[in-house]
């Protein structure tokens, strides 16, 4: 089902293979968009399965509490409608990043954050990305994110990144 992406490779940019060994028994494919809030078409479906999509993550952190906050968006979403969402990855040190023997690099983070475009609320969220990891964060402020990623995610103009409303999310 998961399949490298045909765009990127006819431009020379080089993935993960499917089969890589980076993905063994303490790590998996981690989705960036996920499966399941991606649903709306096969196309859309389809696509979520690229390489170019898929970044190692800890086994329990995938399965356990990163599922549990992607089920609080997609409940979110189908609550009240459009959201603005990025989810990525991140690095302690970009100069001694953790590899598998192959050369695939492991994310030390995963992190999501939401913007409202209609009310311009905010969250954040990360979490260690680590085959034991059991916990995420909870909310924070975008701009924590966006620091700990090094850039803008956000425009301050259309979302409130510096500052967060637990109570406006669930």
């Amino acid at each position: 089902q998961f399949y490298e992406d045909p765009d990127l490779q006819s431009v020379g940019i080089t993935q993960a293979a499917v089969e890589d060994q980076c993905f063994n028994s303490d790590y998996n494919r981690g989705h960036l968009a996920p499966s399941h809030i991606m649903s709306g078409s096969a196309a859309s479906k389809q696509a979520v399965y690229t390489m170019a999509n898929i970044a190692p993550q800890g086994i329990q952190f995938n399965g356990g509490c990163w599922a549990d906050l992607e089920g609080h968006v997609v409940n979110w979403v189908a609550a009240n409608n459009a959201l603005h969402i990025i989810t990525g990855v991140s690095y302690t040190s970009r100069s001694n990043v953790r590899k598998a023997a192959d050369g695939v690099a492991y994310p030390d983070y995963y992190f999501k954050v939401l913007c409202d475009p209609t009310t311009g609320e905010t969250a954040g969220f990360y979490g260690v990305n680590s085959p034991a990891t059991t916990a995420t964060t909870d909310f924070v402020p975008v701009s924590k994110v966006e620091q700990m990623y090094g850039g803008r995610l956000f425009p301050t103009t259309l979302c409130k990144t510096s500052s967060v409303n637990q109570s406006y999310w669930w």
